[in-house]
């Protein structure tokens, strides 16, 4: 993503001048995360505005670990990414995560993680280089090594402003009382950033307005800006001296004895550290002695009292085996009335499989007996029932027969002689109307059945409900009904149509 500028301390990373390096938004939307990235940037005065007013704070991918990105682009970081280093080199940075005021120097290695490994080709967009390049921009301190042209003299003494130099240019003016008396008036500027190691040394040359003895000098200058001081450097030549000479300032050589006093106290100072650390590590190991002596004391007396306690459970231990040995025995007595117990278990076991075995047969055979049982049952009821129904019939038949034999006897008892001599003169019909109102309706239909049934006539209603009926009472009564009796009944192949069609009822109720 874009911004404007990095908001991490002092870092002065912009798109203007690493067009290259990927910015990464304040988490505004996670107070939590937020609140960190405030304390380590070290910039929580400029969010004292609304959170809508610092949505456009950004912090640049050189405040990150490696860790903290998502590929080895640089250009996406984690959901747990906190802005915790300042990096100077590729391999070198600033932890503020140890220290959260000051910081502490910490080597940075190289990422493990594969998708963190760039390809050989690709160039990082944080613009490091493999040295510390990225200096403090108030302590422009460090100076080229293996410069053999030019030899460094003592600070000289400044006129003039001495206040502070920052980015805008400031003007200083510096006398070189070296029997030349040049009055060089000289701009300085500061550097932001060095990319370069051979770009350690900043100076400014001034040739113009010069006047000397037979010559004009070029001087460069170091800006110490801590000190507020200039040291400058006057070339040699190269063709007639080996070494290179010192211009001197005459008033330096008390600033040199304070300059050596200064080295030499700080010479001491290092070497009064050393000693105190080296006391301290003294007094550590006398410590870990005295603690090594008073645990060899604590183990003499719990030595003594080990002792004791061996004797005794030496005791207690004579007291356990002669009891172990009289538990063995009872173990061993015991061990055959066991053996005897698992015998006599694995008898009653096998016996109870046995048993077992027995009883599912039973109840298999038991279960078989229910069911032929039950089915028996079933063809009980259904005979018992049959059987009361053929009863029911058969006095229904007896009663039939009953009034039809008390029908023919009362005809052949009331015949006349007038009525036999005039019966050779009617006819079938006039006969069976004569008859019919002294019989009941089954019995009228029996006689007609009798009197002009044919197999070429068709069959009345009440006809086929009689033979319905007969045939309801068995087969066999009507099969005796025809064959014995010789009844003229339709056949009975039409009578089981007409039992299974049952229309004849229909018909018969609107006959009647």
């Amino acid at each position: 993503m874009g911004g404007n500028r990095c908001r991490f301390r002092d870092c002065n990373v912009s798109t203007l001048n690493c067009p290259g390096i990927h910015f990464f938004r304040f988490p505004i939307k996670e107070p939590e995360r937020f609140q960190k990235w405030l304390t380590f940037s070290g910039n929580q005065g400029i969010f004292r505005l609304p959170p809508e007013s610092n949505i456009n704070r950004v912090v640049c991918g050189r405040h990150f670990r490696d860790e903290c990105f998502m590929n080895y682009k640089k250009d996406r970081i984690t959901k747990t990414a906190l802005p915790t280093i300042w990096r100077l080199s590729k391999s070198v940075a600033i932890d503020y995560e140890q220290d959260i005021e000051n910081g502490v120097f910490i080597d940075l290695d190289p990422p493990s993680a594969l998708h963190l490994i760039p390809p050989a080709d690709f160039k990082c967009p944080l613009n490091l280089s493999d040295t510390c390049n990225l200096l403090n921009k108030r302590k422009l301190i460090k100076m080229k090594e293996g410069s053999n042209n030019y030899k460094h003299s003592l600070p000289p003494k400044k006129t003039g402003d001495s206040g502070p130099i920052n980015k805008k240019f400031k003007k200083a003016d510096i006398k070189a009382d070296s029997g030349l008396h040049v009055l060089e008036e000289i701009v300085l500027c500061e550097a932001t950033e060095i990319k370069d190691a051979s770009e350690t040394i900043y100076s400014l040359h001034e040739n113009e307005g010069l006047s000397a003895d037979e010559e004009t000098v070029n001087y460069e200058y170091e800006v110490h800006d801590y000190d507020n001081d200039i040291q400058f450097i006057v070339p040699t030549n190269k063709q007639t001296e080996e070494h290179p000479t010192i211009q001197t300032h005459p008033a330096s050589e008390l600033e040199a004895e304070l300059l050596k006093c200064k080295r030499e106290n700080e010479y001491l100072k290092k070497q009064l550290l050393e000693l105190k650390i080296e006391k301290d590590k003294q007094d550590q190991k006398l410590k870990t002695t005295q603690d090594a002596l008073k645990d060899k004391e604590q183990l003499a007396v719990q030595r003594d009292q080990y002792a004791k306690k061996c004797k005794i459970l030496k005791q207690e231990l004579e007291s356990i085996q002669d009891f172990s040995r009289e538990s063995q025995n009872q173990w061993s007595d015991m061990g055959s009335e066991l053996n005897e117990t698992k015998n006599l278990l694995s008898e009653a076991q096998s016996k109870n499989v046995k048993l077992h075995q027995t009883i599912e047969e039973n109840d298999v055979l038991m279960q078989s007996l229910q069911n032929k049982c039950g089915n028996l049952e079933k063809q009980r009821t259904e005979i018992q029932t049959r059987h009361d129904d053929l009863l029911k019939e058969h006095e229904r038949l007896i009663q039939q027969y009953d009034k039809i034999h008390q029908v023919t006897g009362v005809t052949t008892l009331n015949s006349s002689p007038s009525f036999i001599s005039n019966s050779a003169s009617l006819t079938k019909p006039q006969i069976f109307n004569a008859i019919k109102r002294y019989l009941s309706s089954t019995m009228v239909s029996l006689v007609r059945m009798e009197m002009f049934g044919s197999s070429e006539r068709e069959w009345k209603p009440d006809e086929r409900a009689v033979a319905v009926d007969i045939l309801q009472l068995g087969e066999s009564i009507y099969t005796y009904f025809t064959e014995e009796w010789r009844f003229r009944l339709p056949a009975l192949r039409e009578v089981r149509s007409w039992l299974k069609g049952k229309t004849f009822c229909n018909e018969l109720e609107e006959e009647l």
